[in-house]
């Protein structure tokens, strides 16, 4: 059974009726009218289309009903949902699905860390590594002063002593979390 096109109906005399709301829906549906049976019955009750005293439903009144429904979905595009709407939405549904899944998968992984841990641990290391030189050029400032004899002419002394200085505190804040000794060049 084919559906038939709207305009290949013939548009009924205003004296024409359908016998039951049943029957009208059903005139609805074969027509192309996207219509359920609980929105015509609803809109019955509404009073349009009216229903006769013997129940019978005028057909002018059904085709006009149409009609309107059929401009309201023009209009309402939320009323029902064209294949390219649908189309949009289950697409943007699968992104955000599959951009949950990564973030999923990043949280899950051992070579992830979220940004705001990271600058946290960088700032602790920096304040560590801060506090643990000075401690290491505060413990080590006697010898600076006797390596350089207080003579300016042994700078490079002094220099290299401060240098092994830093590099311990480097390789105190290393600790056994990073296998990473800093030495001076040319050692």
């Amino acid at each position: 059974m084919s559906k038939k096109s709207k305009q290949d109906l013939p548009e009924p005399a205003p004296g024409e009726y359908f016998k039951s709301r049943l029957e009208a829906l059903s005139w609805l549906q074969q027509s192309g009218y996207k219509v359920s049976r609980g929105k015509f019955y609803g809109d019955c009750k509404k009073g349009f289309p009216v229903i006769q005293k013997d129940g019978s439903i005028s057909k002018y009144q059904t085709v006009v009903y149409g009609n309107r429904l059929q401009d309201d979905l023009i209009t309402d595009p939320t009323a029902l949902e064209s294949s390219e709407y649908r189309h949009q939405r289950e697409k943007a549904e699968a992104k955000m699905a599959e951009i949950k899944a990564e973030k999923m998968q990043r949280e899950a992984s051992d070579e992830w860390i979220n940004r705001t841990e990271a600058y946290a641990m960088l700032a602790a290391i920096t304040g560590a590594m801060r506090d643990s030189a000075r401690q290491w050029l505060y413990r080590q400032a006697s010898e600076i002063v006797l390596a350089a004899g207080g003579d300016h002419d042994r700078l490079a002394e002094a220099y290299e002593l401060m240098e092994q200085a830093v590099d311990a505190a480097y390789n105190e804040v290393a600790g056994s979390e990073v296998s990473i000794s800093f030495d001076m060049e040319g050692e």
